[in-house]
């Protein structure tokens, strides 16, 4: 009977949380529409969230990249991120990366851009510990967090 109830708690929270986070394709005004189009030309299955009316939310694919985009309600772009892969860090980080955590693997990278600042937040892993790294375009590098595997 307790299993019962919690699981019923946890499908109501999860139903409630769908319903607020839905994605309202009517949220955004014109001006933050006509500047996701100039911005993103090549978007596609693009999805709007709002959670104040203040500031939008768009996620979509850009090629074969996953991006979200931010927007305040004039329409202006105040930041993006979007998942990449090792490949595509620049060269300066990824050089960096290897001389400071030689035994450690890339597992995930995201690129955040704001105005004309792009930071990269890394998370290399190897067989003991996760560790997140930020890094600057110019490839300084700040460890985050390191945390040991269960």
């Amino acid at each position: 009977m307790k299993k019962l109830i919690v699981t019923l708690g946890i499908a109501a929270l999860l139903s409630v949380q769908a319903v607020v986070a839905a994605p309202d394709p009517a949220v955004a005004n014109k001006k933050i529409a006509a500047s996701f189009r100039e911005a993103f030309v090549n978007a596609e299955h693009v999805r709007w969230y709002s959670t104040d009316y203040k500031t939008y939310t768009a996620k979509f694919l850009l090629g074969e990249s996953r991006v979200t985009a931010f927007f305040d309600v004039s329409g202006k772009l105040i930041a993006t991120h979007r998942y990449i892969t090792a490949d595509q860090l620049p060269l300066n980080v990824s050089t960096n990366l290897q001389r400071r955590y030689p035994n450690q693997q890339i597992f995930c990278v995201v690129e955040y851009r704001v105005d004309d600042h792009t930071a990269y937040f890394i998370t290399l892993e190897n067989e003991k510990y996760w560790t997140s790294v930020k890094a600057t375009a110019d490839g300084e590098l700040t460890t985050r967090q390191r945390l040991r595997k269960a």
